[in-house]
């Protein structure tokens, strides 16, 4: 198959996004598809083959975010002069023109439903979320509606999708399990100058409101109190990297808290391996790529009791799930740290279930849904 993705999310970014579009586009050109990406064109962008960047504008409070100018006239002629079998888009602004692309050339389009369309208000607009809750119900039933199939990683956003044309179809995103289960701890490690003997929390992902990185941060004022040399690992970048510095100065807690900062993959990885528990505290998540990768790290992992972590967390079995509130979360990250017993049991049930979200099982899910809709459409 000729296939094309669109996406606003792309390398250089760091994010569950891109790691998503890296991974299932590389799985599905092992499967011998040809996959053209159309993405966002960013600052130091590297070019690549088959990757058509479209040019963009900043936005000054999200510098590590762009808009793309869809309409770009030298961007719709590269692939007018390309013939596509299917479409499937990732995020928001590009999904238009993947189905502008797909009318035209009279081929199905698919769409993957990463980011619920409100926490694009509580991003941008904080506090409007309620008021403009009419707007985002017209705005989910105009977009998706344009295609012919709308995937979710989840349950999370079934409810929102009610009223569209097409039933919604529920595949789990898929990680590359290798790659995270025989990453070392040693590159982490060294980088940050940690002493591994030290108790190590992991919590990873974009800054950014909604994601609660301040609650992880709360938590530890109670975890230190009984566990001294604890560690609390902020791994990643975004809005709040600012606040959430301060907080850890206001809390006294700079001896027990680090920032990292964005990191790459092979970090990213040699984190998850160096941690002894990993945080998902998080509610405006659909699937979590870092809880996939903390789970086939084989680590246990402790999330807000979330329905978007459902398939991923089982509490007491290889984590907890617990409710947003700092103290009940340091709790948690307590009984596991003195207990390294459960923390094992909890690692190798991680490992078991993360092999359900392998990447090559949700591409091959992809690839007959993606056979079902053509063969649908020539007929």
């Amino acid at each position: 198959m000729n296939i094309l993705f669109t996406a606003d999310n792309y390398k250089p970014q760091i994010n569950g996004i891109v790691t998503y579009v890296i991974n299932l586009r590389s799985e599905l050109e092992k499967r011998g598809h040809n996959v053209t990406l159309v993405t966002t064109d960013f600052p130091n962008s590297q070019e690549e083959a088959d990757v058509i960047r479209i040019p963009s504008i900043g936005l000054p409070a999200r510098p590590f975010e762009r808009i793309p100018l869809i309409w770009d006239s030298k961007t719709l002629k590269k692939l007018r002069q390309k013939k596509f079998d299917i479409v499937h888009n990732q995020t928001f602004v590009t999904g238009f023109l993947g189905a502008k692309i797909a009318k035209e050339q009279n081929i199905p389009s698919v769409v993957t439903y990463h980011t619920p369309f409100d926490q694009y208000i509580h991003r941008f607009i904080p506090g409007l979320e309620k008021p403009l809750n009419p707007l985002v119900e017209i705005m989910i039933r105009y977009y998706f509606n344009k295609f012919d199939k709308v995937v979710i990683p989840s349950a999370k956003t079934l409810k929102s999708l009610s009223k569209i044309k097409s039933k919604p179809e529920l595949i789990h995103n898929g990680i590359d399990l290798e790659f995270f289960k025989n990453s070392k701890p040693d590159k982490f490690l060294r980088e940050f100058k940690i002493n591994p003997k030290r108790p190590l929390i992991l919590i990873a992902g974009l800054l950014d409101r909604g994601k609660n990185f301040e609650i992880a941060v709360d938590s530890m004022t109670n975890v230190v109190t009984q566990i001294p040399n604890a560690l609390l690992v902020v791994a990643g970048g975004g809005t709040m990297k600012k606040h959430i510095r301060k907080q850890v100065e206001r809390l006294g807690l700079q001896d027990n808290v680090i920032l990292t900062g964005f990191i790459d993959k092979e970090m990213i990885a040699s984190a998850n391996k160096a941690a002894d528990l990993c945080l998902m505290v998080s509610v405006v998540d659909n699937l979590p790529t870092v809880a996939l990768e903390a789970v086939a790290s084989g680590k246990p992992l402790i999330a807000i009791d979330d329905i978007c972590v459902k398939d991923i967390v089982y509490d007491r079995k290889n984590g907890f799930l617990v409710n947003l509130n700092a103290q009940e979360l340091a709790q948690a990250i307590i009984n596991l740290i003195k207990n390294p017993k459960l923390c094992e049991e909890f690692g190798k049930k991680s490992l078991d279930i993360a092999q359900k979200f392998s990447i090559a099982k949700y591409a091959q899910k992809i690839e007959a849904l993606y056979e079902d809709l053509i063969q649908s459409k020539s007929n």
